[in-house]
């Protein structure tokens, strides 16, 4: 069986026919090569095939592209491919997620300091932006912001991911 062994890997050899919006793919690679979108990919994972070739029992694709189709077992936790992984970039810096993990806290950086201008008045701080800035809509204007974060030389960041509790952009159940 494809699982055998401890390396979570496709089976580069196997061929199939699987198509989508006009595009055929017809290995493991081309999952993510010609489909690209996760989407995609997954519902191609739910589809079977005579596997390992026309004499052989039907197989879920999952079962045969093993790494592609994010089906390694949790024993050898392995990378997907990056290529899927880069289709949608997240926005906010990994080191802003860790210092609010999810389901811990959902608080502002109070330490933090910025300078944003709006109708003459100067806030600079999470807190100040409900105290100076007062309306909802100026605050959510500040709260698209980037600034660099925690410091001048840090990553462009939204203030929405600094100041989240202000910004309303707290995780869901927190």
């Amino acid at each position: 069986t494809p699982t055998e062994g401890s390396a979570c890997k496709d089976d580069g050899d196997f061929t199939f026919s699987y198509e989508a919006d006009g595009k055929t793919a017809t290995s493991c690679e081309e999952l993510t090569t010609v489909l690209k979108k996760w989407a995609k990919i997954k519902t191609a994972c739910k589809k079977k095939f005579k596997y390992p070739d026309a004499t052989g029992t039907k197989t879920f694709l999952s079962d045969i592209c093993l790494l592609t189709c994010r089906n390694c077992p949790s024993a050898s936790p392995t990378k997907v491919p990056s290529k899927i992984l880069s289709e949608t970039p997240t926005e906010s810096p990994t080191e802003t997620s860790t210092k609010t993990p999810t389901g811990v806290q959902c608080a502002d950086d109070d330490t933090f300091t910025f300078s944003f201008e709006l109708a003459g008045v100067t806030v600079t701080s999470c807190a100040e932006l409900t105290t100076k800035l007062v309306k909802a809509s100026k605050i959510v204007k500040a709260c698209k912001q980037k600034y660099k974060y925690p410091d001048a030389k840090g990553t462009k960041t939204l203030l929405s991911e600094i100041c989240f509790e202000t910004c309303l952009n707290c995780p869901e159940g927190i």
